[in-house]
């Protein structure tokens, strides 16, 4: 064999082994998230919004996915969330304080529970006919404000939009029964369009 084939057959070769490191690096790379197709990561935003019963997450998803972010950044979630119902409270005191007295007859100030949603607490304020709603999960044994919401009684309906810890938005719509005992309802999800069925009672 010539040395100028020799030499043709050396360069084709360590053309194929670079592309083979190279494509392994790019698997690699996608393999531990750095190189994910757009389609792909908006296809997992939407299954793991789908697995969400309530305005936040299940206790498990919701800690799996908080896990992923660093301690300041979830606490600074928190923070806004937190300043966010401090917020929507002074706003629906004034909305109260200016208008006709309520006399719907329902009191759904309190702790409210989802049974398909263990350990989670939706906490009311009702002023008049305004509420705000928080959703208060249980991270890590820690008591954490994962979303945070306003809305108004219509009757014996009450409508609530809401705004989550991992940054989406959400209406919540309830029929208040059982003299006001029960909410009978749905989330629906802003972000996949998903409208799943939830019933909220007191202890």
């Amino acid at each position: 064999m010539s040395e100028e084939k020799k030499g043709c057959l050396g360069t084709t070769g360590t053309i194929v082994a670079i592309c083979a490191s190279l494509a392994g690096i790019l698997v690699s790379l996608k393999q531990v998230g750095l190189i994910n197709p757009p389609a792909q990561q908006k296809q997992e935003v939407v299954e793991q919004t789908m697995q969400r019963p309530g305005p936040g997450n299940s206790q498990t998803d919701l800690e799996k996915r908080l896990s992923q972010l660093e301690d300041k950044d979830r606490q600074q979630r928190e923070d806004a969330l937190l300043k966010r119902i401090a917020d929507l409270e002074s706003r629906q005191k004034e909305r109260a304080g200016s208008e006709p007295e309520y006399e719907g007859g329902y009191e759904l100030s309190g702790d409210w529970y989802y049974p398909a949603n263990p350990g989670a607490v939706y906490r009311i304020a009702q002023y008049g006919e305004q509420v705000t709603l928080q959703e208060i999960s249980n991270v890590y044994g820690v008591s954490t404000v994962s979303a945070a919401g306003s809305g108004t009684i219509s009757n014996n309906a009450l409508v609530i939009n809401y705004y989550t810890m991992l940054n989406t938005t959400g209406t919540a719509s309830f029929t208040i029964g059982n003299g006001g005992r029960s909410l009978n309802g749905q989330f629906h999800d802003n972000v996949t369009g998903m409208t799943l069925p939830v019933q909220l009672q007191r202890q």
